[in-house]
This record gives C-alpha cells, sequence and structure tokens, in this order.
C-alpha cells in the first residue's frame, strides 16, 4: 500500500524486491522441517562464515596500498604523513614503481586515496612528478610501509554491512557455547550422532562421517569459544561501533538466560581488554571517541533524525502511509534533505525511523509486532524443560541474543535494508520458530 501511495510509486514499487527477502523466512521454514536439518544448516553457517573470518587476519597481515610515512612538502600527491594510497584506476598499487609505471603509460591517472575513514580520488598527471633518479624521489616520498589500518569487511562491500551479519552469526555461535557449556542441557545430541543407521531419525538421512565428526567438534565447549573468539575478533576489525556494543550485550544477554553466571562472570573480565582494544582501534582507524560529539557520523545522523521526524509529522498522509520507498532519492531537494545537499545523500540510519518515514506509522507498530510474536516463541521454546536437545537451546539462545543485537543497532543503522543482513536474520527466524513446531506437542505440555 504505501509503495501504490508513494510520492514516488515507479521507484518504491521497484524497492518492494527488497521486501521480499522475507519470503527466506518462510522458504526456509518450509523446508527445514527436521530437527537434524535445522541444526546442520546452524553448523554450515557457522563454519561457512569461518573462511572470511580467517581470511581477515590474513589480509591484515598482507596488508594494502602505500601508507605514508614522510613525505615532502612539494609534492605531486595530495597527501600527508598517514595517508594511503589504496588503488590505480581499480587496481592495486603495492609499491610506488606502480604508480610510476602507470603514469608512463597513461600520462594520467585516477588515485583511491584514504584518510582515516574518509576516501577519495585525486588525478595525477605525469608532467606534476619531480625530478628525481627514484620512484620516492619523483613522487616526493620519503619512506613508506604496507597500510595495515582500514575497516574489515571480509568478502562484503561493505565493513557495515559485514559487521552487522558477524553480530547475527557471532551470536549464533555464543549461543552454542552457552548451550555445550551448561552440562545440564547435554542430554541427547552427542550419544544421536553415532546410532546406526536403523534409528528412526537416521532413516533415509544418509548424513557421512566427515559431517557426524563436524557436529561432535561442534559438541566441544572450547571449539566453539575458539569460534566465537575468532568472530569477535573479525567485528572488532570493523570498527563500527553499533554492532560491536550490540554484540556486547547480546553475549551478556544469551549468559543470563543460558543460566552460565560463572561464564558471565568469565566475560566480564575478558569484555575489559575487548573495550580497550576496541577503542584503541577506533581511534586509530577513524580518529574519533566512542560518543564523539565531533564524529562526522553522528554529526550526520543528528542532521537526518530531525529531517526525518520533521518529514513523517509533516501531515496526516505521511504520517499513516509515510512517504515511499526512497522516494527521497527523487524529491531530496524539494524536501530539503541532508542539510539541504550539503551532507551526502542516503538513507536515515535508523531502522524505526527509516521504516516511519518511508512507510508509515502502522508499518512500524506491524514490523514491532512480527519481531514481538518472534520472540515470544523463541522464549516459550527457552523456557520448556522438554526441549533436552543441547543443540537446539543453543540455537534458538544465539537468534535470541543476535536478535537482541539486531534491534539495538537498527536503532542507528538502517540494518534491515541491507540485503544481506535480513537475509541471515530471516533464516535464524525460521530456526526459532521450525524448532517450535517440532517440538510443539512437548512445550504445549509444559
Amino acid at each position: 500500500m504505501t509503495a501504490i501511495f508513494s510520492y514516488a510509486p515507479d521507484i518504491s514499487i521497484a524497492k518492494l524486491k527488497g521486501v521480499s527477502l522475507i519470503l527466506i523466512f518462510f522458504f526456509s521454514l518450509n523446508n527445514l522441517k527436521t530437527p537434524r536439518s535445522i541444526r546442520f544448516v546452524a553448523v554450515a553457517l557457522l563454519f561457512s562464515c569461518m573462511v572470511n573470518v580467517f581470511w581477515v587476519p590474513i589480509e591484515r597481515l598482507i596488508g594494502r596500498g602505500i601508507e605514508i610515512r614522510e613525505i615532502k612538502t612539494e609534492n605531486p600527491l595530495d597527501m600527508k604523513k598517514g595517508d594511503v594510497l589504496v588503488s590505480i584506476d581499480g587496481q592495486p598499487i603495492n609499491t610506488p614503481k606502480d604508480i610510476i609505471r602507470k603514469l608512463e603509460q597513461n600520462g594520467e591517472i585516477k588515485i583511491l586515496t584514504q584518510r582515516f575513514d574518509s576516501f577519495w580520488y585525486q588525478r595525477v598527471i605525469k608532467t606534476a612528478l619531480l625530478k628525481g633518479n627514484s620512484d620516492l624521489q619523483k613522487l616526493g616520498i620519503s619512506s613508506w610501509k604496507r597500510s595495515r589500518n582500514w575497516r574489515s569487511s571480509g568478502f562484503y562491500g561493505h565493513y557495515a554491512t559485514y559487521a552487522e551479519v558477524m553480530q547475527l552469526i557471532a551470536s549464533l555461535a555464543f549461543g552454542l557455547f552457552i548451550a555445550s557449556f551448561n552440562s545440564k542441557l547435554r542430554q541427547s545430541e552427542t550419544p544421536q550422532l553415532s546410532k546406526k543407521k536403523n534409528s528412526p531419525d537416521d532413516k533415509g538421512k544418509g548424513f557421512s562421517a566427515l559431517v557426524k565428526s563436524i557436529y561432535l567438534y561442534c559438541s566441544r565447549p572450547w571449539f566453539l569459544l575458539f569460534v566465537t573468539t575468532m568472530m569477535a575478533l573479525a567485528l572488532l576489525l570493523t570498527v563500527t561501533r553499533a554492532p560491536q556494543a550490540a554484540f556486547i550485550v547480546s553475549c551478556v544477554f544469551i549468559a543470563l538466560l543460558g543460566g552460565s553466571r560463572k561464564v558471565l562472570k568469565v566475560f566480564g573480565i575478558a569484555i575489559i581488554p575487548l573495550i580497550i582494544a576496541g577503542l584503541y582501534g577506533l581511534h586509530q582507524s577513524r580518529n574519533v571517541g566512542f560518543l564523539d560529539t565531533n564524529d562526522g557520523s553522528i554529526v550526520w545522523r543528528k542532521v537526518v533524525y530531525k529531517e526525518g521526524f520533521n518529514l513523517w509529522s509533516e501531515n496526516i498522509r505521511n504520517l499513516t502511509l509515510g512517504v515511499g520507498m526512497d522516494s527521497a532519492k527523487r524529491y531530496k531537494q524539494e524536501w530539503k534533505l541532508f542539510a539541504d545537499g550539503k551532507l551526502p545523500p542516503g538513507h536515515f540510519h535508523s531502522t524505526p525511523l527509516q521504516l516511519v518515514v518511508e512507510r508509515g506509522f502502522p508499518a512500524l507498530i506491524f514490523w514491532l509486532i512480527i519481531l514481538g510474536i518472534y520472540i515470544r516463541i523463541g522464549f516459550v521454546v527457552l523456557k520448556t524443560t522438554a526441549l533436552s536437545n543441547w543443540l537446539d537451546h543453543g540455537i534458538v539462545l544465539g537468534c535470541m541474543g543476535g536478535t537482541l543485537g539486531f534491534f539495538i543497532s537498527g536503532l542507528v543503522h538502517y540494518n534491515l535494508g541491507d540485503s544481506e543482513v535480513a537475509m541471515v536474520f530471516f533464516l535464524l527466524m525460521a530456526f526459532v520458530v521450525r524448532i517450535q513446531s517440532v517440538n510443539s506437542p512437548e512445550i504445549s505440555k509444559g
């Protein structure tokens, strides 16, 4: 309805393909029909994620681009100490010789340059080179090194997307760790894995020995703790504050729900160096504090939050039906959005605000009801004593913690509008609802 009655219906109707990602929930729900299939996909999600998690520190060790350590006042580059030359015409830069070679070939090049959290392109022409015998002398660079200071994005195109996805999957891993650590919950799965083929749960399933051994590894707390730690490291290297804070809250929430006070105490001690490392990385990579009022991203958010609220409350039409998805792309000048064009155009950087501005107040209420029903189902599953399988319990724990983190981070990020994040969230939602349905007779008795 909001797409049809949008200020720009053609744009909003085309945007419905993003909204249709919620069908992943129904697709997963209809295909994950047994407890074993849910566990398999959950474990597969963890293992597939570990590929990019291992790549993140390796990529950091390799380094990228040219970080300027010392540069002369007169130079053909718009550079200062600490800046990084990332790529030339889309191709990675490995040494200063790459710049000279490209200039000699083309006469003019476009260099992607990084300064803390900002990126821009600068054009360099061959005639601007300084006189000298070496490549460094021609560029005016006294010394350089490989850069190891950037916001990791894994195999994703953006660090924020990667951080949001990592928060969800890391929460799942931590939920499984808490469940496996609690010996009271480890009653049924490990013995079942060694069942013979004539077991009722194994009829027609034919899981290989490799898959079974993976399950056995996942039943060990130390392995799940290792997975969670590596994911937390990858999340830390994204230097994205909201998902990092959301993950901490998620872990505390999971530990409390899992009844593991001992783990919670250890986590409370371990989180102190993690927070210190996060704040240090934030300063090194972005040159800002955690709640720095001078931070450009915080200033940007203050502006768009006010603009979004004013636009939504402008008239009864906007209040009820919103302005339409992405209609701001066409009318941003007319509505004087983004500081009347002084700030980079984008979205409103908040899931609740984005929903209410683009789709109206009823749509926001509808979304909150969906979340409320989902959370209620999760708590029903967790509270019942009939759910004795620790893997299922761990999956639900992780999904509930990830949902809390998703909601908290969504207050300052439009994470629901990020397709990769939405896909993972709806998949995890299907895990919980299907676990509830396959255990419904026991749960209803409880």
